[in-house]
């Protein structure tokens, strides 16, 4: 499990909250961090989370990302379009007089169906994770009330003033 801490910036419909945290204190604790390009970029991000406990703007918060279902997700991301480009190039090599095509036209044909088809098929399935909260960080407590007031642009949601709050 990562976990991080952040700033409540905006709070939304449906138990959701607009959080701004630094990415090293979540990707610090999960075990994937010397692996992942994410901690290359920028070290603060604003993301949407679940917000069941009703922290409100200006809230410090701890947030929890469950490792094993990002991994699980991130997996499924890469790993289908690369199965469905194999499994049409074999296909494709072994349909090539049924198709009339030479072998290397029948592998590149059947080999960009099945990379569609699982790109398709990634596509479907985060809907379906994004629609059941699979993978949405969770506030999981307060750590400081009222502790940030957030300084917000008029044309966006992120914190204006860099300030060391999200490390309490």
């Amino acid at each position: 499990m990562a976990n991080t801490t952040g700033i409540v910036i905006r709070t939304l419909p449906g138990s959701r909250a607009h959080v701004v945290a630094d990415k090293q204190g979540g990707c610090a604790s999960c075990s994937s961090a010397k692996s992942c390009h994410t901690t290359h970029a920028t070290k603060k991000l604003t993301t949407t989370v679940i917000n069941r406990i009703g922290a409100e703007p200006g809230d410090i918060v701890a947030i929890d990302v469950s490792s094993g279902k990002l991994l699980g997700g991130l997996a499924v991301i890469y790993l289908l379009p690369v199965f469905g480009l194999m499994v049409g190039a074999v296909l494709g090599a072994n349909v090539k007089e049924v198709v009339s095509l030479s072998e290397n036209g029948s592998v590149l044909l059947f080999g960009g169906i099945g990379l569609a088809l699982g790109f398709g098929l990634v596509f479907s399935i985060s809907k379906l994770l994004a629609a059941n909260d699979a993978l949405t960080p969770v506030i999981n407590r307060v750590i400081r009330k009222g502790a940030v007031q957030p300084v917000l642009s008029e044309t966006s949601a992120t914190v204006t003033a860099d300030c060391a709050c999200t490390n309490p």
